[in-house]
């Protein structure tokens, strides 16, 4: 299908992907377009869930890169009070016409678009019109190249602006942003254990490993926690009509690859000095940020109603790269188990079972899980100096005390009253519910009671060979953590 972007000169009409009509914006495009008819100025309208336009050109959704093309096409650019849209047409070299929605004609779930409106007019971010007839001066002055309509040189701010642009939207509208807890550090440490205990508290909800969702969720519809395919699950599918107007609007390839380019532990110097990395590195992490993590965690927190999305990606590159995502509220579990039992879970054959094809998880040696295992722990540790509150929950001390990991996380999460009833934790086992993760350890797919006892096997399984090695490796690390 080719880009539908009109010959010769055009007007961009956008109202974003959110679920509710705008027939108010789109009546005004079509009556200003009837009462011009020798302008010799076509118009596209992406209307989204409401109905088409009756003269100008119509299209219900545009994928991000035809969207891109369009803002630049474009003569003159709407769009809805979203901030993302404004700052899209921003970063674009356009001036928008801005038209928020109003919550009292059903347009939206609240007035924050016309708070977040009368900000950006002050601020001379956009031109903001609030009736017709506003609107229609704006779009005549606009084509007539009004010094007001003077576009900017694109934006060539750094990813740290855009971001903060966006988080003023937030803080305008009385919204702090979805809360994250953020589970870090290397693999088989317990880390699905605690994500799972923690989002039986009221108002959390655990979502697995999020980093996985372009290609595990999105582009191999793998199984998800609730035992759907992704693209059956229920929970996954309101999100993605959230966060993108439907997973199928979405580019998965491009997330993925961007996610390539910048989460890499070998770049957490470049994710640490921030606007300091090198340009093209600024601009990948600036896209994967704005264009993919913001409205998913955004969409994440709406359709699950809670007030901390529990993460269990574990990456440590994945840390830093959050930390820059400026619209949500992140809180980092540093997870750290035993060097040798980390170790010896690494030399075992473990299947996948969201997999068809029997496919095992991969095995490490000895020596590489011992190297991973120091440099992701004290990799971690450099996020305390950057400002991020990280809080270190060791797997030995959940088993000895799971009711006062529990509070001890809820409390550093900013809600310990979540943790009043922990009725789900009984006298060495947890019952867990079943719930909807995109990707992890296999006991993901439990539910029901678990016994909860330390996995001490490496004490007689790891043979000596292989201790030798983790000892040399993990010493000075292991001492840090009281091993």
């Amino acid at each position: 299908m080719s880009t539908p972007i009109p010959d010769g000169p055009f007007i961009y009409v956008t109202v974003g992907t959110d679920h509710h009509p705008f027939p108010r914006l789109v009546s005004w495009v079509d009556r200003w377009q009837a009462a011009r008819p020798d302008s010799g100025v076509r118009v596209l309208v992406q209307h989204g869930a409401t109905a088409a336009p009756t003269l100008a050109d119509g299209v219900a959704y545009l994928d991000n890169e035809r969207h891109a093309a369009a803002l630049q096409a474009a003569v003159a650019v709407v769009c809805h009070g979203g901030p993302g849209s404004i700052v899209d047409a921003r970063r674009s070299g356009k001036f928008p016409i801005v038209v928020p929605r109003d919550n009292s004609l059903g347009e939206h779930v609240d007035d924050h678009q016309i708070r977040f409106a009368r900000h950006i007019a002050r601020r001379n971010w956009a031109h903001v019109a609030t009736d017709e007839e506003e609107f229609g001066r704006a779009l005549d002055d606009a084509l007539s190249g009004a010094p007001t309509f003077a576009a900017p040189p694109p934006d060539k701010a750094s990813l740290e602006a855009v971001m903060r642009f966006r988080q003023l939207a937030l803080q305008l509208t009385n919204r702090s942003g979805p809360k994250v807890l953020y589970l870090a550090g290397l693999g088989r440490s317990g880390s699905t254990l605690i994500e799972r205990m923690m989002g039986e508290l009221p108002g959390f909800v655990n979502v697995g490993e999020l980093v996985f969702i372009w290609e595990r969720g999105v582009r191999n519809n793998e199984r998800c926690g609730c035992g759907d395919r992704f693209s059956e699950c229920r929970f996954w599918q309101e999100v993605g009509e959230e966060a993108f107007g439907g997973w199928n609007k979405l580019n998965a390839d491009r997330a993925i690859e961007l996610r390539m380019m910048v989460d890499r532990n070998r770049w957490v110097p470049q994710l640490a000095i921030g606007p300091l990395a090198p340009a093209a590195f600024r601009e990948a992490r600036r896209e994967y940020l704005a264009d993919f993590l913001e409205p998913l965690y955004t969409a994440i927190e709406a359709v699950s109603g809670a007030s901390v999305i529990v993460d269990s990606s574990k990456h440590t590159s994945y840390a830093y790269l959050l930390r820059q995502l400026w619209s949500i509220d992140l809180r980092v579990v540093h997870v750290v188990r035993n060097a040798y039992g980390v170790a010896h879970s690494w030399m075992k054959e473990v299947p996948r079972p969201e997999m068809d094809n029997a496919e095992d998880m991969p095995k490490y040696t000895s020596s590489k899980t011992a190297t991973l295992w120091t440099v992701h722990n004290s990799l971690l540790r450099g996020l305390r100096a950057l400002g991020v509150p990280v809080q270190v929950a060791r797997y030995e001390d959940l088993i000895e005390d799971p009711a006062g990991m529990v509070r001890a996380l809820a409390t550093f999460a900013g809600e310990p009253e979540a943790a009043a009833d922990l009725s789900f934790l009984e006298e060495g086992s947890v019952r867990l519910a079943q719930h909807h993760s995109v990707s992890g350890n296999p006991m993901r797919f439990k539910a029901g009671p678990l016994k909860l006892r330390e996995d001490t096997a490496w004490r007689t399984a790891l043979p000596a060979k292989d201790r030798r090695i983790v000892r040399a490796i993990t010493s000075p690390a292991r001492k840090r953590f009281g091993y």
